[in-house]
């Protein structure tokens, strides 16, 4: 890949970010609609066989470097994507793809909190103002007027816990690592 000039990458910056928003977006609508004509498990298995193929393609001279100690890495880390993307898509069957897509966001908020768990690194005033308003999000988002919450919203929260257990364990086992 070519080197970008600051002036070129400025110029990129805000419609990149922008088309990145409306991909990930609009997936969730996208992903909605494909789960009325057909069930979860094989939506994820076409996207991830796809995903895994272009991977292939692309990364197929690294192969030679595999070994089992980047299988039991890749286990970790895969585990903690299966689970998001399996429990994330359920809870999309049975809610909103907005709600979908801010409460699986929620992860963002929980990664100092599992990366103080993991590596006692503690969260700082940000990380917990952060969560405050994000637990005031999420309860103005979910909570119904007899304050329950949806079982495609649990699940969705779940789904965020997850996602930020993928990006703790990324950081805890690949260090070194070609990921």
């Amino acid at each position: 890949m070519l080197p970008m000039s600051p002036k070129t990458m400025k110029l990129l910056a805000k419609p990149m970010l922008f088309a990145a928003a409306l991909i990930w977006g609009t997936s969730f609508f996208i992903m909605k609609n494909a789960l009325d004509v057909m069930p979860v498990f094989f939506l994820l298995a076409i996207r991830f066989t796809a995903g895994a193929a272009l991977l292939a393609l692309i990364a197929w001279k690294r192969w030679k470097h595999l070994t089992p100690d980047y299988l039991w890495r890749g286990a970790v880390i895969g585990g903690f994507l299966f689970l998001a993307y399996s429990i994330q898509t359920f809870g999309l069957a049975l809610t909103t793809p907005s709600k979908n897509a801010f409460l699986t966001a929620v992860y963002c908020v929980l990664v100092p909190f599992l990366t103080w768990a993991v590596v006692k690194t503690r969260p700082d005033r940000y990380n917990i103002a952060a969560a405050l308003l994000c637990v005031t999000g999420v309860g103005l988002v979910s909570l119904t007027e007899d304050l329950t919450v949806n079982a495609g919203d649990l699940l969705t929260l779940l789904c965020a816990v997850f996602y930020a257990s993928h990006i703790v364990a990324v950081a805890k086992v690949s260090p070194g690592k070609d990921i």
